[in-house]
């Protein structure tokens, strides 16, 4: 997973596109918050939350829908801040094949 930026479209007081969202976008749209969105969301759109838990010592930040360290990216950090972070960084590696 790469980090992506919300596509979903804004619209100006006269009704005229305004360009799109362009927060940062953990992946598709998951939520009903108005139409469907296929592309990337945000949360505030949709996508997919970040969550904190403790393990052990540290934060542990996780993408909504967050199966296990082995299948999916996770930061850790002392803070929230520091976590998101690492979280970040791993999610804007490449993904690397099984085959």
């Amino acid at each position: 997973m790469k980090m992506m930026k919300c596509e979903r479209p804004l619209w100006g007081g006269d009704g005229m596109p305004a360009g799109v969202c362009d927060g940062l976008a953990y992946g598709p749209q998951i939520r009903e918050s108005g139409p469907l969105w296929l592309s990337a969301a945000c949360p505030l759109h949709g996508g997919p939350r970040i969550q904190y838990d403790v393990d052990g010592n540290k934060i542990c930040a996780t993408v909504e829908g967050f199966r296990n360290l082995q299948e999916d990216p996770a930061g850790f950090g002392d803070t929230q801040a520091e976590a998101l972070r690492h979280l970040h960084e791993q999610l804007s590696q490449p993904k690397e094949s099984t085959e």
